[in-house]
């Protein structure tokens, strides 16, 4: 099925919430399109964009076409929408959890080449506890 991209909001496949993330009224979201959110808490929240773009190759004669898929993910932050594919932006974004963050990329190198999603989706779960820790 093909969805009309203007009138759909959200949608679910597989217990995964899909979001038009244009839809948000949130600034810097012009081509991004629907995400995958993976983390929603009330201070912000995790998107991931998954792409797949393929290329056409050729060997003996043959044509055959290679897809290959790339995951990009984005923070919706104080009402903007910021690219997190690394720590420098996840810095630039919390600068005042510079160690905490730096700490965690260290601690888990591993399961941030294994699975990306769960790495990112921890890391921003410790920051959210350490800020609401900080605000009590």
């Amino acid at each position: 099925f093909r969805l009309i991209k203007d009138k759909v909001d959200r949608f679910v496949i597989d217990d995964n919430l899909f979001v038009n993330v244009i839809k948000l009224n949130l600034e810097n979201t012009e081509n991004i399109g629907f995400c995958q959110v993976l983390l929603n808490n009330d201070t912000f929240n995790l998107y991931k964009k998954s792409i797949k773009k393929g290329s056409e190759k050729s060997k003996n004669g043959k044509v055959f076409f290679e897809f290959n898929l790339k995951d990009s993910y984005y923070v919706s932050y104080k009402d903007d929408f910021l690219p997190v594919d690394t720590r420098n932006e996840l810095i630039s974004i919390f600068p005042d959890k510079k160690t905490v963050i730096k700490d965690y990329y260290k601690s888990y190198r591993n399961l941030l080449k294994s699975d990306n999603d769960t790495f990112l989706k921890l890391l921003l779960k410790r920051l959210y506890e350490i800020n609401k820790s900080n605000t009590i």
